[in-house]
This record gives C-alpha cells, structure tokens and sequence, in this order.
C-alpha cells in the first residue's frame, strides 16, 4: 500500500507538519503490517503449538506451559504494538514479541532433545517461528 501526502507550507513551521505527516503514514503503515502479517503468524503459531503439546506423548507439564507462555506472549505483545501511537511504542512490544519468540524456540529445542517433539513437528514450528521473526525483524528496523 503506498502513501502520499502532498503539503505546501508557507512561513516557520513547514518542516515540523512534513514531519507530523511523514511520521503519521508511518504509523499508518506500521499498524496495518502489524493487523494483516503479524497477527496472522502468531495465531497460526498459537495454534500448531497447542496442537503439538496436546498430543499424548508431549507429558512433561512444566515444559509445555513454557511453550503455552511464550507463545501467548508474542501474541499479546503483538497486538499490544498494534494499539500504540507512537513509533518508540510500537518497536518496544515488537521487540518483547521478539523475545518471547527466542524463548519459545528454546523451549521447542528443549522439547525436541527430550523427545517431546518429533522431527515433523519441530520442522514445522521452526518454520513458522523463523517467519515471525522475519516478519517482527522488518517491522522493527522500519
């Protein structure tokens, strides 16, 4: 989606509107990416970690409410991000999604090498969780 913002400004303050107006689409754009890709991920990640965890051999409890956690919380973070205005704002819960989504690929290494996690599975989290960080990568560095 493209943006454009024709402004003529004449006396002292032109510099400050093009900014505010610059600043604004950005903002714009930032949520909208936030609202379409992101939560798209991290709700299809919510769901394929629920669905791992819930089969009969994934029996370690602490474990699987580790990956639950984690997984809730990039979501929560995410949406968070999306209701702010500010950049400064958006890009802090970016970033603790981003770290929420590190720990969850720890836990799902742990969960791997203690046989919770068969390889099929671990594949397709992996994927789905370098995506998401992918995704969060671009928006941050926005």
């Amino acid at each position: 989606m493209r943006y454009n913002a024709q402004v003529i400004f004449i006396g002292n303050n032109t510099h400050r509107y093009l900014i505010t107006i610059t600043y604004n689409l950005l903002l714009i754009k930032v949520n909208e990416d936030i609202n379409i890709q992101v939560l798209e991920q991290s709700l299809n990640l919510i769901k394929q970690i629920y669905f791992v965890t819930d089969k009969k051999e994934f029996t370690d409890s602490v474990l699987k409410e580790a990956l639950r956690k984690s997984v809730i919380s990039i979501n929560a973070n995410i949406s968070e991000a999306a209701e702010r205005s500010s950049l400064n704002e958006i890009k802090h819960f970016l970033k603790s999604a981003n770290g929420a989504l590190s720990k969850l690929k720890s836990h799902t290494a742990a969960a791997k090498t203690t046989g919770f996690i068969n390889e099929e599975d671990l594949q397709l989290l992996l994927k789905l969780i370098e995506n998401l960080s992918r995704i969060l990568y671009n928006l941050i560095n926005t």
